[in-house]
């Protein structure tokens, strides 16, 4: 009988793979990998001489249906990957999972690296429950709405955010929870790992000073219980920075634009414009400002 194996890779460094991944990577006769070219330098690393075929979120369906003929007619094993850390988990994979079921391939773990883990064991919350959200709604009205329905839950939200959107997230964050317990950490296990804690808008400060910012991958957590949204209440920004983002976003207007708005809404005209300077640092090669 075939069997598809889902196998953990490394979130950054190469170390953190453990020996079943390794042997199971050798023994397959294929690894579908969300991107060859990356999986390639792992199995170069650990001289696996397997071969390789994409796999990835626009041919999930299609690539799916045709391993799993394959795994039927052949009875072959076949290794999931993706980039880094375990597939299916904001990453492709669910679906050829769901094929494999359903037509009597065996399925197995080979568990790993995991980003909400790890950043879950140094975050020092000590509430225990915790909800893996994946990544926000990149609107910022749906990811209001999304924010919001997390504080009927007493616990820690966990979310993943791309480097050029973590200003974008925590902005709305300074709007919902600005008093909620934060912890954020980027390319965890990686060079330039950087942990940052606080409240939204002492993050956002933290974050437009770093050189490293529009580098990184982050995963977020945020402890809901004892934060309350901002509905009725109007948001009290800590930054100039959060104020500008939020501006910007909320009216989908330029930096300049948001400055003189906020310039006439009685706010300093020099801070903002150090803020703009720290922001387009963290912004440089970017479209998003």
């Amino acid at each position: 009988m075939s069997t598809l194996y889902v196998v953990a890779t490394p979130i950054g460094n190469l170390g953190d793979i453990s020996f079943r991944a390794i042997e199971t990577l050798k023994s397959v006769s294929l690894i579908a990998a969300e991107d060859t070219r990356h999986t390639q330098k792992l199995l170069n690393h650990y001289d696996i001489k397997t071969p390789l075929t994409s796999y990835h979120k626009f041919n999930e369906r299609s690539k799916g249906e045709k391993l799993i003929e394959r795994m039927l007619s052949e009875e072959i094993d076949i290794a999931l990957v993706s980039d880094a850390g375990t597939p299916c988990v904001s990453d492709p994979g669910a679906i050829i999972v769901r094929l494999a079921i359903e037509n009597g391939i065996l399925v197995r773990a080979i568990p790993g690296a995991s980003a909400v883990s790890s950043a879950l064991s140094i975050s020092g919350f000590t509430n225990t429950e915790y909800t893996f959200y994946g990544f926000m709604p990149r609107k910022k009205g749906e990811c209001i709405d999304k924010l919001k329905s997390l504080s009927k839950n007493a616990h820690i939200a966990v979310m993943y955010e791309s480097p050029h959107r973590i200003l974008n997230l925590l902005s709305v964050l300074d709007e919902v929870f600005p008093e909620c317990d934060c912890a954020v950490f980027s390319d965890i296990t990686k060079l330039h790992e950087r942990h940052f804690r606080g409240k939204p808008g002492d993050i956002i400060k933290l974050l437009s000073n770093d050189e490293y910012a529009q580098k990184k991958e982050y995963t977020v957590l945020i402890d809901i219980e004892g934060a309350e949204d901002t509905e009725e209440n109007p948001p009290s920004y800590k930054t100039e920075e959060a104020m500008l983002l939020d501006e910007m976003f909320s009216n989908d207007i330029s930096m300049r634009a948001a400055m003189d708005s906020l310039v006439k809404k009685g706010q300093n005209k020099n801070s903002l414009y150090k803020a703009s300077l720290r922001l387009k640092e963290i912004f440089r090669g970017s479209d998003e400002l």
